[in-house]
């Protein structure tokens, strides 16, 4: 029998964990490819391969029952055995017998795979950039393409059509072209670490690290991000806290049902919040007079929430006849700035 570290194989497991197909139209994708070298996971969209050394194996392993034992044991070595179309999994006293699926089954990579050599190098904060982009794309199916991360020549950007989210950074990206990066790849690349090289066209191939993740491209057209990059260069503190507080006093905006509701904050010698006729106020927080965003904006209050959320510093302009409130995170190397439409 061979025996490996069970640490190693678990790690590996969950690196390609989420590219695993679990909706069971497709069988053969509920299995994970130990190619001898490495393990790879594919759900139809998006795969993962990460390194995991198990010389002289080679098989599609059940992923699912797999995971579970490794990590439903406490051993620090496991032993496994195959032989032709079975796997056995040893840990102590625990034994795991395994049916295996034939190794021609799972889909071939290798003409996409081999795309990370014409991989362009991303810069140092591109990980920074999709972490903060992310979490503003959208979540509807009915707009593919607003449900992904958006590169064009020195931009990155995510947006869901209410609220933006750009990074500015003179090397954020160098291509005269745009590309969208598909949301299942975008999230994965946010969490998994930093993306080290890129490679976009029909295919998408990025590297973190040793971990390669290849998908397809999406193709479509993405809302013209330059006209909300802010003409304003002043930004001014807000009082979060107090924001978020008045908010909370009024209703609970975390409720999905109140998605679409509208309230009224006006910024003054106090902080006024109204919503469906009930008042919030709060003085002595600050002081703007009568200079600053003259007019009170019209929001709603779960997407102001969420630049609350991602901004410290906030501006106010018209863009295309509407009023956009501007925030920016306090990260003097990523430069945020998040617009959500505030005039009704």
């Amino acid at each position: 029998m061979l025996q490996f570290n069970r640490k190693k194989l678990l790690d590996a497991f969950s690196v390609v964990r989420p590219t695993v197909d679990c909706t069971g139209s497709f069988p053969v994708l509920e299995n994970v490819f130990m190619t001898g070298t490495h393990l790879i996971a594919y759900n139809r969209i998006t795969g993962i391969k990460t390194p995991l050394r198990v010389e002289g194996v080679k098989c599609l392993v059940p992923f699912k029952k797999v995971y579970s034992f490794l990590k439903g044991v406490s051993s620090e070595h496991i032993k496994m055995s195959v032989k032709e179309s079975k796997m056995v999994l040893l840990a102590g006293k625990a034994r795991v017998e395994l049916v295996l699926t034939d190794v021609d089954q799972f889909p071939k990579f290798g003409k996409t795979l081999i795309l990370i050599k014409k991989a362009r190098q991303m810069p140092e904060d591109f990980q920074k950039a999709l972490v903060q982009c992310y979490p503003f794309i959208s979540r509807d199916n009915s707009s593919s393409h607003l449900q992904g991360i958006y590169l064009q020549n020195n931009y990155i950007s995510g947006t869901d059509g209410k609220r933006i989210a750009i990074y500015t950074g003179k090397e954020a990206f160098t291509g005269a072209e745009g590309y969208l990066i598909p949301p299942e790849m975008a999230r994965i690349l946010s969490q998994i670490g930093k993306t080290d090289k890129l490679y976009i066209g029909d295919k998408i191939v990025a590297s973190c690290g040793s971990t390669i993740v290849f998908s397809s491209g999406v193709h479509g057209t993405f809302p013209d991000v330059h006209k909300f990059i802010p003409k304003v260069k002043k930004l001014y503190d807000f009082p979060k806290e107090a924001l978020v507080e008045g908010l909370n006093r009024i209703s609970d905006f975390t409720d999905e049902s109140k998605e679409l509701s509208i309230c009224k904050i006006e910024f003054g010698t106090s902080l006024k919040i109204t919503y469906e006729g009930r008042i919030s106020e709060i003085k002595e927080v600050f002081n703007f007079g009568k200079t600053l965003f003259a007019e009170p904006f019209f929001v709603q209050p779960y997407l102001f929430l969420s630049l609350l959320k991602y901004c410290d510093k906030f501006s106010f302009e018209e863009v295309d006849s509407r009023g956009l409130l501007y925030g920016q995170s306090a990260d003097g190397v990523f430069k945020a700035i998040v617009a959500i439409r505030t005039k009704g």
